[in-house]
């Protein structure tokens, strides 16, 4: 009788904040695997873009506000493994870092463990930190923290600024620069960052499913240039063959102009981001704890930006 073959890859994947950047790369990456997916949202309508990643039926939109034990247990459903993306770049009234970063972690943590779930993938940021001048980033190291308690074998992502294909930071800036003569460079100008594509950050969570030399370890994911905040501007005027006067916001008038955006409500720019501007976001780890680690050649940025913002070119 023929020995049934076992493959650690995981057969069936849920996938919190699969709607978002990084999230629909990890689900058309693990749609190509040929696993059933199950994508948890708020807003199911934003889920149907994902029904052409893969074949009918094998990607599945859930409802779920993952407020309760018994919600957030039903829509795990019977899953192998857990890959929690959740993040907000700022704090709502419904929804504040605490709740998003460390809260519903926690809670699916947990339940997961609970569940039999055998790999749970969690994503936090280079920024993340204990003591670091953010909330955003406090609450991402308290979120690492309630996770690995209740799932000790869960794996920490922990990528600096992403870029790639529909990114926020590059293509608001690209949009900006049609019109604008200048471009805000908000808080520390020389504040450093390791821009990493987010097709690499998605093949990273591949990677890490199913390998048990990967468990219970964090990675830091980088790519292959440090640069400075000002030369990120700089690298997306030269990708849409503009010229723009670059003007400087320090870190004090910035924050008084957040104060004045946040008395308004949903502001785009808030203190806490200012904040968090002035931290440095590069790698640190011991080169098996990152990328290269990982057997992932990291793609710069030149690669990918000229490409992505094509439509904003002169």
């Amino acid at each position: 009788m023929q020995t049934p073959f076992f493959s650690p890859f995981p057969q069936r994947v849920t996938v919190l904040g699969g709607t978002g950047f990084l999230g629909r790369v990890v689900v058309q990456a693990l749609a190509r695997k040929g696993c059933l997916i199950r994508v948890p949202t708020r807003a199911p309508e934003k889920a149907e873009i994902l029904q052409t990643a893969g074949s009918p039926g094998q990607i599945e939109a859930v409802p779920s506000l993952l407020r309760t034990d018994a919600e957030t247990t039903e829509t795990l459903g019977e899953a192998d493994a857990v890959v929690n993306l959740i993040g907000l770049r700022r704090e709502r009234r419904e929804r504040d870092f605490q709740a998003m970063h460390v809260e519903t972690p926690a809670r699916l943590a947990r339940l997961a463990k609970q569940n039999g779930v055998r790999d749970f993938v969690h994503l936090s940021t280079l920024e993340a930190g204990p003591h670091a001048p953010s909330r955003y980033a406090r609450s991402k190291a308290l979120g690492e923290e309630a996770v690995r308690t209740f799932f000790p074998n869960a794996v920490v992502l922990r990528p600096s600024q992403m870029f790639g294909a529909g990114d926020w930071f590059f293509h608001w800036l690209a949009s900006l620069a049609r019109f604008s003569p200048v471009l805000p460079l908000i808080g520390e100008a020389e504040t450093k960052r390791q821009p990493v594509y987010v097709g690499d950050v998605a093949e990273a969570a591949i990677k890490v499913l199913g390998d048990p030399a990967a468990r219970g370890r964090i990675f830091e994911l980088g790519g292959p240039e440090i640069m400075t905040r000002r030369a990120l501007l700089e690298s997306a005027l030269k990708a849409v063959d503009r010229k723009r006067l670059i003007l400087c916001f320090p870190p004090g008038l910035a924050s008084f102009c957040a104060g004045l955006a946040e008395s308004f409500g949903h502001p785009f720019l808030t203190r806490d981001y200012v904040r968090r501007l002035g931290t440095d976001s590069v790698v640190t780890a011991l080169p098996e704890n990152t990328l290269s680690g990982l057997g992932i050649l990291p793609t710069s940025l030149d690669a990918i930006l000229p490409a992505t913002l094509q439509g904003f070119r002169r």
